[in-house]
């Protein structure tokens, strides 16, 4: 089986960081964007098996990041998880997500999160 790709989209490079480090760990190649422009620019360079978003960044946002990725009938398969610190998710609505993980968040939850998201949709499409 070949490693499942991830694009993980952050404005705070200490969460890429850690998160690079951690799933890399997991096993999984993982690709990271600062920003929702430079995560789109990526997605369509390496068409990841996941995307995991943050909500609130500079020149575009998350809700923006999944619209383009949306906007491709193909990448409908692709799971998203949007995080934001935001206490109030119901403040904007599910457009294209999956999951909705509050930050900060345990680090074994996003784990358990990705892989279950991975499995769920490798299954679905045979």
């Amino acid at each position: 089986m070949s490693k499942k790709r991830l694009l993980i989209v952050d404005d705070e490079k200490i969460i890429l960081d850690l998160l690079q480090d951690l799933l890399t760990l997991e096993g999984y190649i993982v690709s990271t964007a600062c920003n929702g422009l430079q995560g789109l620019e990526k997605f369509n360079e390496s068409r990841p098996d996941l995307v995991m978003t943050d909500m609130m960044m500079p020149l575009m946002n998350g809700r923006d990041l999944i619209k383009e990725i949306r906007k491709n009938p193909v990448n409908n398969n692709i799971p998203i998880i949007l995080t934001s610190s935001m206490s109030n998710v119901s403040a904007f609505t599910n457009e294209g997500w999956q999951l909705f993980i509050k930050k900060p968040s345990d680090i074994d939850f996003i784990i358990e999160s990705i892989k279950v998201l991975l499995d769920k949709y490798n299954t679905a499409l045979g």
